[in-house]
């Protein structure tokens, strides 16, 4: 689920973005050009539920570097700290859309940072035969008549 999240994730952010700006998944590559996004999980949490369903809760971070020229010009990253977070609040994945459940945005020294949870609902797969193939096998028993005395 996460990774499925990761790439959606990494779809919204480069449209909010622009073309302009790499967007980057969990590994920060040596020399990567300003402006770009890096999108990792931080925290993975899974909570199962009745009939093979599961609910994963995932803390996710991204963080906009600016290029060189505009990592003083405040206006400019609040205004891309807003694209970030609009592109985060909620985006498609497939099946069905994802929608955080908080969102958190500041200004760091090296440019902006935003902070998602969310929560999402999955079934699990089950290995085994489906009910369609599933045979039922019924045996009666003749009970003994005991009479009492």
């Amino acid at each position: 689920m996460a990774e499925e999240l990761l790439r959606a994730m990494a779809q919204a952010v480069g449209a909010a973005l622009g073309e302009g700006t790499a967007v980057y998944l969990d590994a920060v590559p040596q020399g990567a050009a300003a402006p770009c996004v890096f999108l990792q999980i931080l925290h993975e949490e899974r909570i199962p539920f009745p009939n093979g369903r599961q609910q994963a809760l995932l803390r996710a971070e991204a963080l906009y570097l600016p290029a060189p020229a505009q990592r003083e010009d405040r206006p400019a990253l609040l205004a891309a700290l807003d694209r970030l977070e609009a592109a985060l609040e909620s985006f498609p994945l497939p099946g069905g859309w994802a929608r955080a459940r908080s969102l958190q945005g500041e200004l760091r020294q090296e440019g902006a940072a935003a902070l998602a949870e969310y929560a999402l609902f999955r079934r699990r797969e089950k290995a085994g035969e489906p009910m369609e193939e599933a045979r039922v096998s019924l045996a009666l028993r003749e009970e003994e008549n005991h009479e009492s005395l």
